[in-house]
């Protein structure tokens, strides 16, 4: 099932932040992508972990990559709508988290560069703008037609490297002319431009928000679990050796990568057939040897580093067993590796109830020394999580964040503070649910306590927990007294459905429920009104009498009045002992 109906200002808001030919698709992972997961699934990111297109070693890479479950899911991926194992980025597309937006990150390898550049000439032409005048089109336009054509040209910018692409097409066009038929086959395969490995757990670390999955340490120290089946081997490296070769870039995660011995072999692959490729590393700093600067030197290193506080007291609370002042240290040896290579390192962040605070120093710090910044979002536990603060808490990160003066003079701060508003942006989603929420809940604590004073709901509850007591038959005088009190049948019935509808009303939890509940009131008062004025008043008495009311509460929660075939279906009789 796709995900869809995004807000149209949220979709405009991430397309006018993404090259123009990487518009076509919300997202190009599955044409572009192969993500390796510590299971041995492999799929088309490290989100969508439900559509997998096969698991090593019982498939072989280049049979997955070419296999109908890949194909299915790009078939899936529009303009407009994604596969239904891209919650994740639907969620996030949802709150306006643009610079967040995970998606965003597979642009680069988007396809058609030259087709898409005639069609933003296309469209200044035409003015599918404001107005239709060329001049002031071309003016709105002019300046990111400008970079995006030098971009190109030059391969620096975040879509499709012209002169790369060109060179390899040509490559294969020569190839074709004198390898034998098996060797053309193999050597024009459309090979993903970006592969990402999560091949290991091995981690030295117990972060408070990780968990065994992605740290051995967890698993052993606090889960007390067995160690993660090791699925990828040196067959595994030797099947690669074609991917490595044709990769653009690749991605390497943890655990703690530097620790994990198969990701050196892949590098050394990298080394010998592919120096020139982007290698990023997420690493959490702790380590750095003779082994790891080879890599660093030999290799075109994008170094990411996770750090989540520059506090030692707050970085050491998060990252349990690292050290802060050597994390430190080799902080400063990464910085200077990478300045001379002509790089900055990245820092990832994850925000979260022990550092919120710290947030905007570690933006300062990384504009101040133009770093890269990018924020995780951090759902579990939840005692971690700023999703799950209440709309108050929440409301007070805002405004925090909202009264930092930001610094915007160049482009890593440009970008960071990019970061920092869509960080916002999310947070300002997150208070929306909780207040919508804490409204609900509240609504729901009057309904209970207003049911709990009525008199039939009392009745109906006793009757309900006889049922279910397997008690029979079932005791209803108190519910004839409750009928004769009322005098007047007419009125009981609508007291009785009354009850039927704060019943229903009290479970809704969906985030929509105001208009639901409306709907749901409309429904039930058009139903009682058809029953008033077309049956028999003591004849309904008497059926409400010996009904099953929660079978009656829990078909009129699913349907409406419209959708019932006949009113009988309102009714089924109950083991009461009532003739």
């Amino acid at each position: 099932m796709s995900q869809g109906h995004f807000d149209a200002e949220h979709l405009k808001q991430y397309n006018d932040a993404r090259p123009i030919n990487a518009q076509r698709k919300l997202c190009h992972a599955p044409h572009q992508n192969l993500y390796f997961g510590r299971d041995g699934k492999v799929s088309a990111c490290c989100y969508n972990r439900t559509q997998i297109l096969g698991r090593y070693p019982d498939q072989l890479p280049l049979e997955m990559w070419k296999g109908d479950n890949a194909m299915r899911l790009r078939e899936e991926m529009t303009d407009t709508h994604m596969p239904g194992g891209c919650s994740y980025c639907a969620n996030q597309l949802e709150a306006g988290n643009i610079a967040g937006l995970h998606a965003k990150l597979y642009d680069k390898y988007a396809d058609a560069p030259l087709e898409s550049l005639v069609n933003k000439f296309k469209q200044i032409q035409t003015g599918k703008r404001e107005n239709r005048n060329l001049k002031q089109n071309f003016k709105l336009e002019r300046d990111v037609l400008i970079r995006k054509t030098i971009e190109w040209i030059r391969g620096t910018g975040k879509g499709i490297p012209i002169g790369r692409i060109a060179k390899q097409e040509f490559k294969k066009y020569i190839t074709s002319w004198w390898k034998s038929p098996a060797t053309r086959a193999e050597k024009t395969v459309n090979y993903p431009r970006c592969l990402e490995f999560e091949l290991s757990n091995t981690c030295n670390l117990e972060c408070a928000m990780c968990f065994g999955e992605f740290s051995s340490s967890i698993r052993k120290n606090r889960e007390n679990l067995p160690p993660l089946e090791e699925h990828y081997d040196t067959a595994f490296v030797a099947s690669m050796e074609l991917f490595l070769e044709n990769a653009w870039e690749t991605k390497f995660y943890g655990g703690e990568p530097f620790l994990i011995p198969i990701y050196y072999e892949l590098w050394e692959t990298m080394i010998r057939r592919n120096p020139h490729a982007l290698v990023n590393i997420t690493t959490n700093g702790t380590v750095y040897n003779n082994k790891v600067q080879r890599i660093l030197e030999k290799l075109n290193v994008v170094l990411i580093v996770s750090i989540d506080s520059f506090e030692k007291e707050t970085y050491e609370q998060i990252r349990v067993n690292a050290n802060y002042e050597r994390v430190m240290e080799n902080f400063e040896a990464f910085v200077r590796i990478m300045r001379a290579k002509g790089r900055s390192l990245t820092l990832a962040t994850c925000p979260m109830t022990l550092n919120w605070r710290e947030i905007p120093s570690i933006l300062a710090r990384c504009n101040k020394e133009d770093f890269p910044l990018y924020f995780n979002t951090l759902w579990f536990p939840l005692e971690l999580s700023l999703r799950h603060l209440s709309s108050t808490e929440l409301q007070e990160i805002i405004s925090y964040y909202k009264s930092i003066e930001l610094t915007d003079t160049t482009f890593a701060q440009r970008e960071n503070n990019a970061m920092f508003v869509s960080l916002i942006n999310q947070l300002e989603h997150w208070r929306d649910l909780a207040h919508s929420l804490e409204m609900k809940l509240a609504k729901r604590k009057t309904l209970q306590a207003q049911l709990e004073q009525n008199d039939l709901y009392r009745v109906l509850g006793r009757i309900q927990t006889q049922v279910d007591a397997g008690i029979s038959p079932v005791d209803v005088n108190d519910l004839q007294k409750f009928i004769q009190s009322t005098g007047k049948a007419e009125q009981f019935i609508r007291q009785y459905f009354g009850v039927i509808y704060q019943s229903i009303a009290l479970h809704m939890t969906t985030a929509d429920y105001q208009l639901k509940e409306l709907n749901l009131k409309r429904s039930i008062e058009t139903l009682q009104e058809h029953l008033l004025a077309n049956e028999d008043h003591e004849e309904l008495v008497k059926k409400i009498s010996v009904n099953d009311h929660r079978y009656t509460t829990t078909l009129l929660a699913q349907v409406t009045f419209e959708q019932l075939e006949s009113t009988d279906q309102l009714w089924k009789r109950g083991d009461t002992g009532v003739e």
